[in-house]
């Protein structure tokens, strides 16, 4: 969770000596809670839960909402499936490892594509 100041964009703090948010654990309905509390609010506070894996924390959702089927992947590498909830948050470019597939349910997303041979330069 970062401060409203922030205006979403989770990242080192001023002086890059520590992290502009704090981090925790609480029940789900607590951050969704401050989402919806937020909205419609120009102080609301910035809200990320990041790569919430979904066989932990939701079971059954994977099966219930299929994006790629299991049987299209190499055999080697099962799919990941991650959660990602926040409001207006800002990511950083970046670079992962693994293949994903972004589905914004509310609003919209924004990407910059960069290609494979300027991964040097991202950081």
């Amino acid at each position: 969770i970062g401060e409203p100041a922030i205006g979403g964009r989770f990242f080192y703090d001023e002086g890059l000596t520590a992290m502009n948010f704090a981090g925790g654990r609480a029940p789900l309905s607590h951050y969704l809670d401050l989402i919806r509390d937020g909205l419609g609010r120009g102080d609301a506070p910035s809200v990320y839960l990041g790569s919430t894996d979904i066989d932990t924390y939701f079971p059954g959702f994977r099966n219930a909402n299929p994006v790629v089927a299991e049987s299209s992947l190499p055999a080697s590498q099962g799919a990941l499936a991650s959660l990602w909830i926040g409001n207006r948050t800002i990511a950083a470019a970046h670079w992962d490892m693994s293949n994903n597939v972004a589905c914004p349910l509310v609003g919209r997303r924004r990407f910059t594509l960069f290609p494979p041979d300027q991964v040097a330069n991202l950081y």
